[in-house]
């Protein structure tokens, strides 16, 4: 399965409501900031495969369910799409 980056994040954001899961909560589980979290659902980022995973095993889908987005193409800066979000230890 492949889906463009927009309706990859409004997937992960409905996935999310029906759990009834705050985005700081999500955030705070999965050890990524709140910020990143709602960037994947807005499609302003894409997540890796790391991440997906996550999101499968968190929402109890069988891996490889959510597949990935198509890649975006690199950003005016020149900073590739792709983002980990992983908060950086302290």
């Amino acid at each position: 399965m492949s889906l463009p980056e927009e309706q990859f994040g409004l997937l992960l954001r409905r996935l999310r409501l029906q759990a009834g899961v705050s985005v700081r909560a999500l955030a705070k589980e999965l050890g990524r900031a709140h910020s990143t979290i709602s960037d994947f659902e807005n499609g302003r980022r894409i997540p890796g495969v790391e991440a997906v995973e996550e999101y499968e095993e968190r929402f109890g889908l069988e891996r490889g369910t959510l597949g990935a987005p198509r890649e975006r193409a690199r950003r005016s800066t020149g900073d590739a799409a792709r983002c980990d979000g992983r908060r950086e230890p302290r």
